[in-house]
């Protein structure tokens, strides 16, 4: 499987952002990387219906990301719910590319980076880390948007 598109949004999957992302990207699936909704039946359902009609939505463990996209086919968006999750599934195990950042709403610890994402001291150090192996991390909100380069301060 080809990942067209790494992506951070603690909404994980939500009306026309993600008809607006798999349009851009041409993806056929969308890979929720998160352990505790690769944990929940009921969830998983509410993503499926919460996906563009002809998406399929496939919901992994971060430690079995790397295997599912070897043996899967199609192009896909991967899913993140926050930087924590993305570290945990990235680093080390795939290809440095590019990874957007879209909403992380505010909450006790996290400071306002954008107008639609904040994050935690702890968040910036898990970016930063997978910066320094090479990741290209940039906060975009909707495609035709511009980006803004993830920067640790």
């Amino acid at each position: 499987m080809k990942i067209a598109l790494y992506r951070i949004d603690d909404r994980l999957i939500h009306g026309q952002v993600m008809v607006h992302w798999t349009g851009k990207v041409g993806a056929d699936t969308i890979v929720i990387v998160d352990d505790p909704s690769a944990k929940d039946a009921f969830m998983q359902q509410v993503f499926q219906l919460a996906a563009p009609a002809h998406v399929k939505v496939i919901v992994s463990t971060c430690a079995e990301f790397k295997n599912l996209i070897l043996k899967q086919t199609g192009k896909a968006i991967a899913l993140f719910k926050d930087p924590a999750g993305a570290l945990a599934a990235l680093d080390g195990k795939i290809a440095p590319a590019e990874l957007i950042i879209g909403n992380l709403a505010s909450m006790p610890g996290r400071t306002k980076v954008t107008s639609y994402a904040y994050l935690s001291a702890a968040e910036k150090e898990k970016l930063s880390n997978l910066q320094t192996t090479g990741w290209k991390i940039y906060f975009q909100k909707l495609p035709d948007e511009s980006r803004q380069e993830f920067k640790k301060d």
